[in-house]
């Protein structure tokens, strides 16, 4: 026979130092089309351990997931020319509010910020194409500076 305690049924050992999440790399396009790709790094401490594992399955993922939502739907709803990582980073500051997750000191910055030109090939069928179909087609879409 056991003796259960239903107060002291799980412990939990986790560290509250501050933390560094590296996002997946951002692939979004500004309100005049200018196609970005946009790393970012969030900082943050847990304050309230309790609040992180009441209202979280998975704190990094779903973090992560507000964080690139916050941010894409900023630069999508942007010019270009508006748009920098001073921008962002301070966008970031005042949208993000995550102290109902139980985490503070929240800092939002940009690793890495590129205007890419984004190019995209649309096929019928893929066995149609051989491999000098699609040199050729690079070429063209290039100006030729493709070998």
């Amino acid at each position: 026979m056991y003796l259960r305690a239903p107060c002291l049924d799980r412990f939990y050992r986790q560290s509250t130092r501050r933390r560094i999440s590296v996002l997946a790399p951002l692939n979004v396009t500004t309100s005049d089309g200018v196609a970005l790709t946009i790393g970012l790094l969030l900082g943050f401490e847990i304050r309230d351990l309790l609040a992180l594992y009441e209202r979280l399955h998975d704190a990094n993922d779903t973090i992560d997931a507000q964080v690139s939502s916050m941010v894409s739907s900023f630069v999508s709803s942007t010019a270009y020319a508006d748009v920098s990582p001073a921008t962002i980073e301070a966008h970031g500051k005042e949208s993000l509010n995550l102290s109902l997750y139980g985490l503070d000191d929240v800092d939002l910055r940009v690793s890495h910020f590129v205007a890419v030109r984004t190019y995209r090939f649309i096929t019928g069928e893929a066995t149609a194409w051989s491999r000098a179909d699609a040199v050729e087609t690079l070429r063209e879409v290039a100006g030729g500076g493709v070998r």
